[in-house]
């Protein structure tokens, strides 16, 4: 087995909260009158936003709960299989490059140059103690003054992928509302709720009406 899972206590109950959710999800998609309120719900901007940000939460949350030790290579062909002390998640693999690209220092957000001086020998042959450059941040940048320009241009580019995500999301409600399945669970939310009110005045007058008799006897 390439690894070995490690069972945390608190990604068991992480994923047992999910199953009851995912449980209770389902039950309520076979009973119509538990599934139209969710449906109305999720019919509203405010609740397809806060999906598209929970959502990637979520998903880190769940990466980083799936923890397991790597096998480590094996010396001879006989010997029993042996595994890293180190216990990793989904998350660190994922993240691998950001584990392993670490500096000495920084100076300052999006920096390029460490923060503290070193002893550096230039092109020339000299050798002058300067803050040198980041091994990897900014490394692709041929000149620094590009800097400004590469994170605007990135910047530019999460806005326009934050745009169309949400485009999407809007669509997909759009039509989620639109379909025949979710107008009539639509309309059982509502004549649910009617016969709740129904019901609620129905036993109001009843009350009201113990009442009055009571009232009546106590006069007599």
């Amino acid at each position: 087995m390439p690894f070995l899972p490690v069972f945390l206590t608190t990604d068991v109950l992480l994923w047992l909260l999910v199953c009851v959710s995912a449980g209770y999800g389902w039950y309520c998609r076979r009973h119509a009158h538990l599934a139209a309120p969710w449906v109305r719900v999720f019919q509203t901007r405010t609740a397809v936003v806060s999906v598209v940000i929970l959502t990637p939460y979520l998903l880190v949350g769940l990466a980083d709960s799936l923890h397991f030790r790597t096998r480590l290579e094996q010396v001879g062909a006989g010997s029993a299989a042996s595994y890293s002390p180190e216990v990793l998640s989904l998350l660190d693999i994922a993240a691998s490059h950001l584990r392993s690209r670490r500096e000495k220092t920084y100076s300052a957000p999006f920096a390029t140059r460490l923060y503290a001086k070193e002893q550096i020998e230039l092109a020339d042959g000299r050798q002058v103690r300067d803050f040198p450059r980041l091994q990897y941040g900014g490394a692709h940048l041929r000149d620094e003054e590009e800097r400004v320009v590469d994170m605007s241009r990135r910047a530019a580019a999460g806005l326009a992928a934050a745009a169309l995500l949400c485009s999407t999301a809007r669509c997909r409600c759009a039509i989620f509302s639109s379909s025949p399945r979710a107008a009539a669970a639509s309309a059982v939310c509502r004549a649910w709720c009617a016969a709740r009110a129904v019901s609620a005045s129905l036993r109001r007058r009843s009350s009201a009406s113990s009442r009055s008799r009571s009232h009546h006897s106590c006069g007599m």
